[in-house]
């Protein structure tokens, strides 16, 4: 009578020396681990990045709209719209464009631009940027046509046009010093999986760009117009004088930041509409 033996699958594999499923994968450092998302050390190196900007005057009331308490909107100051080609070489290699805006504000006794919005036409720039920074990047569509000294742009979301500057620009130079920049301030925001709970973050963060050299730069004359769609409502934004229009080539490190602000902390529950559950 033949007897079937019933043999534990580790002893099998134990003893015919298969155990390839017996160790665990790592997935640490990649899209499918599980203890924590996979996003590339910083800080992300930037080449030969290039940049349109035009700095305009528009109305403080607007500003004072769109700026989170308790950052304080500079009286006086002008807002930047910038559209950059932006070249990534380390720690990955890739290229991608996106426009944004600058509004120079305060906090204490700390000055620099707080940036509302930035549109982007590349996925994997956007979830990295938003979770470690709070830099608020949505997609867009952008359209750019080069021909000698005069450039159009064009700036769109999902098919309407929200954005649209000329520049006529004059000859090329060095700038003897490095152009003033700044700290960049944004609103750092995870909603809560749990209906009508505070988000689970909140917060108003700092990050500063480090080595910035400017290779290249280039002034003139331009044209800005916003354009309204249910979510960029941007003709809201009146452009009252045009102040300066530019071209700029640099080089900088994006590196980690700080928290300035946290809305969720207890002393803070009852301000800027953050109510406890």
């Amino acid at each position: 009578m033949c007897r079937v033996h019933r043999v534990p699958l580790l002893v099998f594999l134990l003893i015919t020396g298969t155990t390839t499923l017996c160790h665990a994968q790592n997935f640490e450092g990649t899209n499918l681990s599980s203890l924590e998302p996979f996003y590339r050390d910083l800080p992300y190196v930037f080449e030969g990045s290039e940049s349109y900007f035009i700095s305009f005057k528009s109305s403080p009331n607007v500003v004072k709209a769109i700026v989170p308490e308790p950052l304080i909107p500079i009286p006086d100051q002008a807002l930047t719209i910038v559209f950059a080609k932006h070249r990534v070489v380390a720690p990955i290699t890739t290229s991608y464009e996106e426009a944004y805006f600058i509004i120079p504000v305060a906090y204490g006794t700390t000055y620099g631009g707080f940036i509302p919005v930035l549109y982007l036409n590349k996925i994997e720039t956007i979830t990295p940027a938003r979770e470690i920074w709070g830099y608020n990047k949505v997609g867009g569509e952008f359209q750019v046509i080069e021909k000698e000294n005069e450039v159009s742009i064009t700036v769109s979301q999902m098919d309407t046009l929200v954005v649209k500057a000329t520049f006529a620009l004059g000859e090329s130079f060095i700038p003897s010093t490095e152009p003033e920049g700044g700290p960049a301030f944004n609103i750092k925001y995870i909603p809560s999986v749990v209906e009508h709970a505070l988000p689970d973050v909140k917060q108003i963060t700092m990050s500063e760009l480090k080595d910035m050299k400017t290779t290249q730069m280039r002034l003139g004359t331009a044209t800005l117009e916003f354009y309204a769609s249910h979510y960029n409502p941007l003709d809201k934004i009146p452009i009252l004088e045009i102040v300066q229009a530019g071209y700029k080539v640099n080089s900088f490190a994006m590196v980690h930041g700080e928290v300035l602000y946290d809305y969720l902390k207890k002393e803070n529950y009852n301000l800027y509409r953050l109510r406890p559950v």
